[in-house]
């Protein structure tokens, strides 16, 4: 599983270590000891020990203000994966990699922009480190944030990777980032503004104090036209991802874990978020999107706004449920009270499972059809292997919730991740499932 000198009992006992089932230092030093105590004296007592930490870093460190930027780099990040990867699942000739850049908070005080790596074409591979950001805010020079990236990069895809008795070309194969990323990399105005999105040109209108953007048919953007910069209205300035020659609208598609379940900063989830007592402005699933957002305020009408009893009918639903899941469900909703703690993949479990029942009866015939067509869509483009007929089935009902959005809640309902939606197809034409580049793998 991991190139390792420890013998193989070692390596199986610390599996939880690796998985990080305990999560503190301290804890997983509790674990070892009570190992070595009661079971296997020879275990080592340290968790760095098993885990290979360095003692001295090597890598390069370099200011990018406001922070630091600690960059680890690709061929290392590749011969990790290689090295737990068995030899008959590491392919002949050819890498194909996956690059995911997000930011996420490290305390209070600072914030984290990880570089991450992953090898499309090995099954079921891990993502690596490539690089860190680490400052109270995001890097204000995107061009030194990337720099040390962008080269490493070129240098990898000019010669092949020597490994073992393999000579093995470098490809990149997509770019996996949500919109605030994305806006921040590709240097176009952000999600907010009137032309925002980098697979089409649909233009934004302002609606009570918000930017909404109706229909589905809109004019595609080029990888051409798009490094040409030739759309004032979308672009701010020259992005670094130009110098790698990528597709910048081909190989950079909608990413579905921050786009359909979770809401990032000021942009909402595809059917908005969940208020429910004290708990306002939380990112949760579609399907609580779609219905519960109104509870308290009736955000998008009357007409669809639930009463308390409702709600608490549908918690009941979901308590239920979870008595009969099977243990591939790694987490399981309980119930609506717990929403601020809600991660992607149980945002998907209510979207895909769990709202086909809960819902059904307590919202209206109308609202009920709607989550229909958008968990049906998603349920295509979730098989591994989609058929075309199963592609081709999946853009009506997207067309069919997008233009039925507003006549169901109201024209704010129509934010920039519902318009995402549109292009959910196309990108799974290229790449495959939702699943394989989403990015939670």
């Amino acid at each position: 599983m991991y190139k390792s000198t420890f013998s193989s009992y070692e390596r199986r006992i610390s599996v939880p270590v690796f998985r990080n089932k305990y999560k503190s230092c301290g804890t997983k030093i509790k674990y070892l000891t009570f190992l070595r105590k009661y079971c296997f004296p020879a275990l080592h007592s340290d968790p760095r020990t098993l885990l290979s930490t360095p003692r001295i870093f090597q890598g390069i460190l370099i200011d990018v203000p406001p922070g630091q930027y600690m960059y680890i780099g690709l061929e290392k990040a590749l011969i990790k994966i290689l090295n737990r990867t068995p030899s008959n699942l590491i392919p002949i000739n050819t890498l194909l990699l996956d690059f995911n850049i997000d930011g996420c908070e490290l305390n209070k005080k600072y914030e984290m922009y990880p570089i991450q790596v992953r090898i499309s074409n090995i099954p079921q591979s891990d993502a690596e480190v490539i690089g860190i950001y680490k400052g109270r805010t995001k890097p204000t020079d995107i061009n030194l944030f990337l720099k040390c990236f962008i080269t490493d990069v070129n240098d990898v895809r000019k010669k092949t990777l020597e490994y073992e008795d393999k000579a093995l070309e470098v490809h990149i194969r997509l770019f996996c980032l949500d919109l605030v990323a994305r806006a921040f990399i590709f240097r176009h105005k952000n999600h907010n503004s009137k032309k925002p999105c980098t697979k089409c040109k649909v233009k934004g209108s302002r609606y009570k104090k918000i930017s909404v953007y109706s229909g589905v048919n809109h004019e595609i953007r080029t990888d051409g036209e798009y490094s040409r910069m030739v759309d004032a209205e979308h672009h701010k300035g020259k992005s670094p991802f130009l110098e790698l020659e990528v597709g910048l609208v081909t190989q950079v598609p909608i990413d579905p874990m921050h786009s359909l379940y979770l809401e990032h900063h000021k942009g909402k989830s595809p059917l908005l978020e969940l208020k429910v007592g004290l708990v306002t402005q939380v990112p949760i699933d579609p399907m609580h999107c779609l219905y519960l957002d109104c509870v308290d305020k009736g955000t998008y009408g009357k007409q669809v706004k639930l009463s308390h009893a409702e709600i608490l009918k549908m918690s009941d639903r979901i308590q239920v449920i979870v008595n009969y899941c099977p243990l591939e469900f790694a987490r399981l909703s309980e119930t609506l009270k717990y929403l601020e703690d809600f991660k992607a993949t149980q945002h998907r479990q209510f979207l895909l499972y769990f709202g086909l029942v809960a819902t059904n009866g307590i919202v209206s015939e109308n609202v009920y059809i709607h989550y229909l067509l958008l968990s049906t869509a998603i349920r295509c483009l979730s098989l591994e292997n989609p058929p075309i007929t199963h592609l081709s089935f999946a853009r009506l009902p997207l067309k069919y919730f997008i233009e039925d959005a507003e006549l169901i809640y109201d024209l704010n309902f129509l934010s920039y991740n519902i318009h995402n939606l549109c292009h959910l197809v196309d990108d799974v034409e290229m790449y495959g499932s939702l699943e394989s580049y989403a990015a939670w793998p």
